[in-house]
């Protein structure tokens, strides 16, 4: 089975939704093309007033890149290349909306999830939120305006312990946050 990016409109709220519950909302390439698809949709559609970025199920925001996707490759590398060209594209369609962009997030935030979540302007975690980089723990180097994005959104910190230790991190809610 095959998932999908949906696009929903109700009024002037545009859903937007990862639709790939049996493999935690990961994305496959054709998935991030229509992701970046939608979004230049939304960004040019001036009776929307708010996004709300979701996956679908109960399990996972974004698991990120289907690494079984890429590497079902003849040739690895150029899949691998061709789905971060594209995730870059479709980062950088959603930074384009103009209005504010809502991630509901539970389960799984990891890789290319992180990186959509970031596009965020609010992103509302629930209690079983758990956000991780595991492609650096294969030698994969994470993008430079992704890593200053967690940076500044997370603090020092919390980006060293993504990026370089690559674990998974339980969001204890009942913190204050940093912004």
């Amino acid at each position: 089975m095959t998932g999908s990016v949906h696009l929903d409109l109700d009024a002037a709220v545009a859903s937007i939704t990862i639709d790939n519950p049996d493999k935690r909302n990961s994305f496959d390439l054709a998935m991030t093309r229509q992701l970046r698809d939608l979004a230049h949709v939304v960004a040019e559609d001036r009776d929307i007033r708010v996004v709300l970025l979701a996956g679908a199920g109960e399990r996972a925001f974004c698991a990120g890149a289907d690494f079984d996707a890429m590497t079902a490759a003849d040739n690895i590398l150029d899949s691998v290349n061709a789905m971060e060209d594209m995730l870059d594209q479709a980062v950088a369609a959603m930074a384009r909306i103009e209005v504010p962009i809502v991630a509901a997030m539970r389960g799984a935030c990891l890789g290319g999830g992180v990186q959509l979540a970031m596009t965020a302007d609010i992103r509302i975690a629930a209690d079983d939120l758990k956000l991780g980089i595991p492609a650096v723990s294969l030698g994969l180097v994470y993008p430079l305006d992704a890593v200053t994005k967690i940076v500044t959104l997370a603090g020092p910190g919390t980006a060293k312990h993504l990026l370089i230790g690559a674990m998974a991190l339980k969001l204890n809610l009942s913190q204050e946050v940093r912004h």
